[in-house]
C-alpha cells in the first residue's frame, strides 16, 4: 500500500473515531468522581415469616405476601390489594418489622382513593392483625402504607425495607 493510501486510511480512522453516531457518552463531564450510593436493606423475611406463621394460628395459613419498599426523598403511599378466596372468616397479620422507620398502615374495603371506602382497621405499630367480620362480602381488602420521606436520601444512602402480609382462613368443617 502506498503512503497516500496509508494516509487516507489514518484520516478515515480518525474521522470515524470522532463521530458518535447518536450514542450516549459514558461518564460525567468534569474531573469529579460520582458519589457511591450505599444501600441499607432492613428486610428480615425468614424471621418475620416464622412469626406470622405462629401468630396466624388457629387459622389455616394461605400465603405470606412480601411488599418491598424503596424509600424516596418524599412521603409516599403504597397500596396493596389482598384477595379473599374463600367465603369464610379471614385473619390477616401485617408485620412491618423489616422497615427502617415507622409507617402508618390502614386497611380499607375499597382502594383508599375510591369514594365511599371504609376504614376497617389502622395502626402505627410494627405488627397488627385484622379479622374480617362474619358478614364481610368483599373479594379483597386493601392495605395502604404511608411511608415517610427518607432524610438520608440526598446523602447517597438508599434505605429499603419490607412489609409481610400473612393471610389465613378459618378451617371449614363439612
Amino acid at each position: 500500500m502506498s503512503t497516500k493510501g496509508i494516509g487516507l486510511a489514518v484520516l478515515i480512522t480518525v474521522f470515524l473515531s470522532s463521530v458518535s453516531f447518536g450514542q450516549k457518552k459514558k461518564g460525567r463531564s468534569g474531573n469529579s468522581d460520582p458519589e457511591e450510593i450505599i444501600i441499607k436493606e432492613s428486610c428480615t423475611f425468614k424471621v418475620t415469616a416464622e412469626k406470622i406463621k405462629v401468630e396466624i394460628a388457629p387459622f389455616r395459613l394461605e400465603k405470606i405476601t412480601p411488599a418491598k419498599i424503596h424509600y424516596k426523598s418524599y412521603t409516599q403511599v403504597k397500596e396493596i390489594a389482598i384477595p379473599i378466596y374463600h367465603t369464610t372468616q379471614y385473619k390477616f397479620v401485617i408485620n412491618a418489622e423489616g422497615m427502617p422507620t415507622g409507617v402508618e398502615m390502614k386497611i380499607t374495603d375499597k382502594p383508599h382513593k375510591a369514594s365511599g371506602s371504609k376504614v376497617l382497621s389502622q395502626s402505627t405499630s410494627k405488627t397488627f392483625t385484622y379479622e374480617t367480620p362474619s358478614d364481610f362480602e368483599g373479594s379483597r381488602i386493601y392495605l395502604s402504607v404511608k411511608i415517610p420521606g427518607d432524610k438520608e436520601f440526598n446523602n447517597y444512602i438508599r434505605n429499603r425495607g419490607c412489609i409481610l402480609i400473612g393471610a389465613g382462613f378459618e378451617d371449614v368443617d363439612f
